[in-house]
Parts: C-alpha cells; structure tokens; sequence
C-alpha cells in the first residue's frame, strides 16, 4: 500500500497536481489501517514526495468530497503521519 500512495503521490508531482490523481492519493490514503505502523517504512525521498502534494492536508481540499466524512479525516491522518518526520 506504501508504494502505491508513494508512486501515486510522485506521479501527482511530475503530472502536475490534477485534482484526478490527487483524488486517488486521498483514495489510498483513506485505506490505510495503521498509518503509525505505515511511517516507519517512509524514507525521507518519500517523505519529500509527499510533502510534494501538500494540498492534501487542507480539510477543504476538493478531494475530500468523493470521500465519506469518516474516509476523508482518516486519509487527512494518514498523510499527516506519513509525511511527519519519526523520532
């Protein structure tokens, strides 16, 4: 699931940010079951990827829409851990 949201999120930065593969990063991102467990697997290029798309981390984002409320703050989680620097 890493690698998908990862390659996901680098394909958002060399296409541009569409709101089309942004939707799908949100999509996975609402997917992950244990983003804590997730980030530790996160080196800090894909850290970097996604910090890329940072847009994500706007509640108002258009992406959130096609989302459930509960999927939307779940993918929000997910991302901010993803993309938060471990200790």
């Amino acid at each position: 699931m890493l690698g998908a949201i990862i390659c996901k999120a680098a394909a958002v930065y060399v296409a541009g940010a569409t709101t089309a593969q942004q939707r799908d990063v949100a999509l996975l991102l609402s997917l992950v079951a244990d983003p804590i467990e997730m980030a530790t697997d996160v080196r800090p290029k894909d850290r970097q990827r996604l910090r890329a798309i940072d847009a994500l981390a706007d509640p108002n984002h258009p992406v959130w829409d096609d989302l459930t409320e509960d999927d939307a703050i779940r993918a929000r989680l997910a991302y901010q851990t993803l993309v938060k620097q471990q200790q």
